[in-house]
Order: C-alpha cells, then sequence, then structure tokens
C-alpha cells in the first residue's frame, strides 16, 4: 500500500504501510533498479496511509497513524511522526499522540515541521461536531495528546485524565470535525488580497 512520495538527492521514497523503500533514479528521471527498502516500522492497523517529507537537517520524517479509533498503543511507532537520518537508519519517535498526521510540511522560513491530523470518531455526546481536526506544529519530544485528549487539552471522556492532557501541545490551528485533512503546503509571497483577486 504504497502512499507518501518524496523526491531527494536523484532518488524517489515511497513510504509503504510497513516502510520506505528507495528507488535510484536516472539523469532522465525514470528508475534505474529496483526498489530496496531503507527502513521499516509497523505496518497495518486502523490507519494504513504513510507521508514522508525530507527536513532542512536532510532526515526523513515519516507519519505513522493509529492502529484503531482511540486506544492506547502498543506499540511507541504508531500515533506518531517518525525521523530517521537520510539513508533510513536511526529510527525515533519525533512526536507522538497523534492519532492519523497524514499531511505533513516544512514550513519554509522557519523550518519548523506541520502536521494536519485526523481526529477520532463516535464521541458522545456531540459526535457531528466534535472532535475538531488539528494543524499541529511538531517539536522534537513533542506529545500532542492523542488518544488522552483533544483539542485544547479536553480530555476524551474514556480517559477523563486532565493531568496527562495539561502536559500535551495543543494544536496550533482547529478545524471541522471530521474535516478529514490529507494534505498541506505553503505558498511563498502569499496574501489574502491576491486570494481575493483569484475568485
Amino acid at each position: 500500500q504504497p502512499h507518501g512520495l518524496a523526491f531527494h538527492k536523484g532518488a524517489l521514497y515511497v513510504a509503504a504501510t510497513d516502510g520506505v523503500v528507495r528507488v535510484p533514479l536516472g539523469a532522465d528521471g525514470r528508475s534505474t533498479g529496483s526498489p530496496v527498502y531503507v527502513n521499516r516500522y509497523s505496518g497495518g492497523g486502523g490507519h494504513w496511509t504513510r507521508t514522508i517529507v525530507f527536513g532542512p537537517d536532510s532526515a526523513m520524517y515519516v507519519a505513522v497513524g493509529s492502529t484503531c479509533n482511540l486506544c492506547v498503543e502498543q506499540s511507541s511507532d504508531r500515533a506518531a511522526v517518525l525521523r530517521f537520518n537520510e539513508d533510513g537508519s536511526g529510527k525515533r519517535v519525533y512526536a507522538s499522540g497523534l492519532r492519523n498526521a497524514v499531511g505533513l510540511a516544512f514550513e519554509p522560513t522557519t523550518g519548523a515541521l506541520w502536521a494536519s491530523q485526523n481526529e477520532r470518531d463516535n464521541i458522545t455526546p456531540n459526535h457531528e461536531d466534535l472532535p475538531p481536526e488539528e494543524i499541529n506544529i511538531l517539536t522534537d519530544g513533542g506529545d500532542y495528546g492523542w488518544p488522552y485528549c483533544y483539542g485544547d487539552r479536553v480530555p476524551n471522556p474514556e480517559y477523563d485524565d486532565a493531568a496527562r492532557c495539561a502536559r500535551t501541545i495543543p494544536p496550533a490551528a482547529k478545524l471541522q470535525a471530521h474535516l478529514a485533512p490529507l494534505g498541506m503546503s505553503f505558498l511563498a509571497r502569499a496574501t489574502l488580497e491576491g486570494e481575493r483577486r483569484q475568485r
């Protein structure tokens, strides 16, 4: 189930559900060899998409979604964004508490990694309007709350742990519930005025 694509230093990297494969490219941009796995992580489960980006530090970042709607994961590399060395080695959790961070992009001025997060379903009493989807600005070692809380550190009723939520990082922005943001990109020199003219 290949999903994420990234070009980096003459190769195409494809994030599959269980690891990233590297495809060497020739000068014409076509494949010159077979795909080879450069790393592995937990596969399968409820959220199988994997997004890959390379950062300003040339490191590889991969979003790995949760196995479920709401649960405490058994593996630390789920519901997280992982960081690898450029060659795919050195796996570690960069940010956690991210149920399904499908959209990843580096802000070109600050170099910060942003993530769009698809939040949980079936929350009572208002499952149509709760919880908001999230845009998070990731920090190394940051915990963004899932599964214990959502939004501005609001405890999920199944765990009801306000003290645990108080130690998490709230979203930079909240979007409509169940919007399912799947990607993002930054536009250089974009303005609201330019957007109005395009309409």
